[in-house]
C-alpha cells in the first residue's frame, strides 16, 4: 500500500484477521462461519458480536458450557477476554464461574443487545428506565435550545 508516496512493507499474519484491510471482513466471516456447527451451545452472531446460550441446570452441565469458548483455539482467532462476560438467567441459577484462557469471566446483571437491555430476570424495567431517561434528556435539550414566544 502506498500512502503519501511511502510504501508499506509486507508483514506475515500468523493468526486472526488483519484489521483495516479490504479482505479483513471477508476473512472474519470465513473464520466465524463454522462457529454454530462446532459449539454445543446455541449461538447468535450479529456482525462481530457473538453470544452463546445454554441451559446449565446442574453442576454436570458446567463443563459443556466451559468447552465452547475453546473453539477460538482451532482458528487462532482469540476472544477479547476483557469484553466477555456471563449473564446468569433465573432466580435459582447457581452462578457458576466460566473462564477464557486465564481470565475468569465477570458476571453481569444486565446486557445491552441490539439496542435493548436484557436483565437476569428477563424483565424490561431497566430497558424502560434507560429509554425514559434518554427521552427526558432529549426533551430538556430541545427546551434549552428552542424558546417559545
Amino acid at each position: 500500500m502506498v500512502v503519501n508516496g511511502k510504501l508499506s512493507s509486507w508483514a506475515d499474519i500468523l493468526s486472526g484477521v488483519h484489521q483495516a484491510s479490504v479482505t479483513g471482513a471477508i476473512l472474519f466471516v470465513i473464520f466465524i462461519n463454522d462457529l454454530p456447527d462446532v459449539v454445543s451451545s446455541t449461538t447468535k452472531i450479529f456482525a462481530d458480536d457473538t453470544k452463546l446460550f445454554r441451559a446449565v441446570q446442574t453442576i454436570e452441565d458446567h463443563p459443556d458450557m466451559q468447552l465452547d469458548p475453546d473453539w477460538s483455539h482451532k482458528w487462532q482467532l482469540g476472544f477479547n477476554e476483557a469484553k466477555c462476560k456471563s449473564l446468569h438467567l433465573g432466580s435459582s441459577n447457581q452462578r457458576l464461574k466460566y473462564q477464557m484462557e486465564t481470565e475468569i469471566l465477570g458476571d453481569i446483571r444486565i446486557e445491552k443487545n441490539l439496542g435493548g437491555f436484557i436483565d437476569e430476570e428477563l424483565k424490561f424495567y431497566a430497558h424502560i428506565s434507560k429509554t425514559v431517561k434518554k427521552c427526558i434528556t432529549l426533551v430538556m435539550l430541545n427546551r434549552a435550545t428552542f424558546t417559545c414566544l
